[in-house]
Formats: structure tokens, sequence, C-alpha cells
């Protein structure tokens, strides 16, 4: 007998990791998927865009300068099915806690027929007090902002780089290895995405002074902070923070009055091939550096 294949699965996740399944009969709260029932869902597709042009005034028209996405509105309906009153207005109730933007943005999560899984950063923002009683279920029609309009890959892509004997030939693989120069060089990383994507370094010491290059971009950062053996430090290039970065150390240190001035170019895992070299200072077999990053998709 043919095995049925299971359907799409849609999951909002809170900052605790709390789930609230939609489409699925064993949510925690008797949802359904209310696109179901009539009402279809709204933004999942491409975003829409906004160009920015300079008026060609000799010639009529304008040259297009450039192009940026806007924030996605998300049109989530769920059905929610009719019981007793008093438990039908609790589960209204923990809806209400669940989503509230007061708590800052969850995750809305769509995993695939075939296990493939991607998800939007968003925060809830009308709805609920909009929801209709049908007689046997209730249909809410809920909406969500994403204030970063791409679809993030489920799983974090991430390379590790150690402080050992040199890898001697190409292709690199992983882990990429660093040589007695204390150069990883020649790393090449392939973005499949539709957008640029931001790294996360996580330096493990000892090292003296960490330098990171995107030669494809032609961008380059350095920090010129001592790390103890085993200490660590994380570095996050991300425009969606202050000033597009963001360090710490593990003890809390401040880390910015040690930027060099002279490299101070936060930079992107630019869409398709990016040649990447890290060099660092005053190493030993137990030096290592992780660099993750997510996939960005339209």
């Amino acid at each position: 007998m043919r095995r049925q294949q299971a359907k799409e699965q849609l999951n909002l996740i809170d900052a605790d990791g709390n789930i609230l399944r939609i489409g699925n009969r064993q949510s925690y709260f008797p949802i359904l998927d209310g696109s179901q029932g009539g009402e279809g869902r709204v933004g999942f597709g491409m975003p829409t865009f906004i160009f920015n042009s300079l008026p060609l005034w000799i010639d009529g028209g304008s040259i297009l300068q450039s192009v940026r996405t806007n924030n996605r509105e998300l049109y989530l309906p769920i059905n929610i099915a009719k019981c007793d009153h008093v438990t039908l207005d609790d589960t209204i109730r923990e809806l209400r806690s669940f989503l509230n933007p007061l708590k800052g943005e969850i995750m809305l999560q769509h995993i695939r027929e075939d296990g493939d899984t991607r998800f939007f950063n968003c925060i809830y923002s009308a709805g609920i007090e909009e929801y209709k009683d049908y007689g046997n279920y209730l249909f809410v029609p809920m909406v969500f902002t994403a204030f970063d309009p791409y679809w993030n890959a489920g799983d974090a892509s991430s390379e590790t780089l150690t402080g050992t004997t040199p890898t001697p030939f190409l292709p690199f693989e992983f882990p990429f290895i660093l040589a007695p120069d204390n150069v990883w060089d020649g790393i090449t990383v392939v973005n499949n995405g539709d957008a640029p994507s931001y790294p996360t370094f996580v330096c493990t010491g000892p090292g003296t002074s960490w330098e990171f290059k995107n030669n494809t971009t032609d961008k380059a950062f350095k920090i010129d902070y001592s790390l103890g053996s085993s200490d660590q430090m994380v570095i996050t290039f991300d425009p969606r923070r202050s000033g597009y970065l963001a360090m710490e150390s593990a003890g809390g240190t401040s880390l910015f009055s040690y930027i060099d001035q002279t490299m101070i170019d936060t930079w992107a895992i630019e869409t398709r091939i990016n040649e990447l070299e890290f060099v660092i200072n005053g190493t030993t077999g137990v030096t290592s550096m992780v660099m993750s990053y997510r996939e960005r998709f339209l």
C-alpha cells in the first residue's frame, strides 16, 4: 500500500522555545490552518521592493540606483475548534499571551513535505480582535510583520578553523587548517541564498590579533585583542544590530576600543562565491574559530 506523504507544517515558536503548531490536529491549541477553510495565506511568496532612481532630465525617465526589499506583512488565518465557553476563552487568552508583541519577535517556521525547513522572524501585529464565529469554529485572521523580509534557512552553515598542521592541497576541506604563518587563506564559501548572509565568529584563544577579510568584496575587519588559551570572544556582522556589529568576550569585556581603525569594514557573505582570508597572530594548536551564518531566500 502506498504511504501517504505528510503535509507541510507551519509552526510558531516563541523566544522560550514554546511551539504553536498550525495545520496539525495535534496542536497544543485546537487550531487548524485557516487557509484550508477558504481564505488563503498572503505574503508568503515574493516580497515587495523599493526602487531608488535618479531622474534623467535630458532624456526622460530615470536611472536605477538601488533596490531594497520592504518589510513583509504575513496574513495567516487560523481556525479554532469550538468547545465549551470556558475552554474556548482560555484558548483565546493563551493565544494572546503567546503572540504578545511586547515579548519580542517569534519564529514562523515552514516545514515542507520533504523536510526542508525555512523560517521568518516576525512579530504579531493584528487579527485576534477581529475573529469571526462560524458555529463550530472561530476564524482568526492573524497578521504578522517580518522586518527581515527574507526566509532564513532552517539549518545554519558552520565552518570550523583549527590551529594545527596546514592542509597541503586544494580544494580546502572542513575543518579548515591554520598554517604556520597564521593565515587561513584561499577559503571559498558559496552562499546559495538570494541575499547576503551575515556571519558570526566564535574565536577561541590563544591569539593576539584577529583579521577577517572577504577578498571578493575587498572588505576587511581587524581587532587587536589578546585571548588567552581557551578564552573566547564572539563577533557578529549584522546590519540589524547597532552599528552593524556586536562583540563580546566571555568575561563581558567591551571590545570596541580594540578595533583597528584602518580595517573597520564589517562584511557580508554575498550570494554565490566568496573568497575569505583570516590572519591571526600568536596562535597555538588549540586556537580555533567557528564561522556560522544562515542563507536567506526570497
